[in-house]
């Protein structure tokens, strides 16, 4: 999936430098049919847009993620 596909993330694609934003928190969950799972949670990704393969890439993602263990879904 490519984040820029949509038409309507072109301006976003034109007008933000991602260099403005230098890390953010990531948090990745895997559920089952269930609703239960689990996951990883890290702090301080890199983010960098790749202009050739229009995509964005992240770095220093796996260097100390936080396991997620027993998640759940909850209304």
């Amino acid at each position: 999936m490519n984040l820029f596909d949509d038409a309507q993330h072109s301006k976003l694609k034109r007008e933000v430098s991602f260099s403005a934003f230098p890390t953010f928190s990531l948090i990745e969950l895997r559920l089952d049919e269930n609703n239960e799972g689990d996951g990883t949670l890290a702090i301080g990704v890199k983010m960098n847009y790749d202009k050739e393969k229009n995509t964005l890439v992240l770095e220093n993602f796996s260097s100390e993620p936080v396991r997620l263990t027993r998640v759940r879904k909850t209304n």
